[in-house]
């Protein structure tokens, strides 16, 4: 466990040198196998917050940046925790994925949290903002979430609110060796 997250971060480093750069090469990747891989990194935390995650994930391949991506679910995932660890009873997260009219190809992120305030809602993705204490938040985070989704996937990311808890979307139309 320690090699590969030690390995993942080698390459998170290499991926933030590298983020500007526009000759990055896409590839095919699997969303289930991109989803297994971000909750091993988060296991520790995912199992100390006692969270369950519950998944109904298709074998359907995006075509993009797969690191990047990986960065993306992160982000959101280790966001649905913090929000998470603050709550009493059962901790659930949700991931799936649908692909509906117009072959656009969504992601949904859904946490029990308790939901993200209207006030702040359509903040979340701005550079700099955060709701979390100075030591513990820098609002970069969802931030490049945004950029790598819209600038880099030519995708688009949406947060709404729902009873107990917020949606994270993620729509892409690039979907497999398109």
């Amino acid at each position: 466990s320690i090699i590969e997250t030690t390995k993942f971060l080698s390459h998170t480093i290499e991926d933030f040198r590298n983020f500007f750069k526009k000759d990055k090469s896409e590839n095919n990747f699997k969303l289930k196998t991109i989803v297994d891989r971000t909750q091993f990194l988060l296991s520790a935390k995912i199992q100390k917050n006692n969270i369950s995650i519950k998944t109904n994930i298709s074998d359907r391949e995006i075509f993009g940046l797969e690191n990047e991506f990986i960065q993306v679910l992160l982000n959101i995932i280790n966001n649905a925790i913090d929000a998470l660890s603050d709550t009493e009873g059962e901790k659930f997260i949700f991931i799936s994925d649908n692909l509906e009219k117009d072959d656009l190809y969504t992601i949904k992120i859904k946490d029990n949290a308790g939901g993200i305030p209207q006030n702040i809602i359509g903040k979340i993705f701005e550079q700099y903002f955060t709701t979390k204490a100075d030591k513990h938040g820098t609002g970069i985070g969802l931030y490049m979430v945004k950029l790598i989704i819209e600038d880099k996937m030519n995708g688009i990311i949406e947060a709404i609110e729902q009873e107990n808890g917020a949606n994270i979307l993620i729509g892409i139309k690039k979907i497999g060796n398109i």
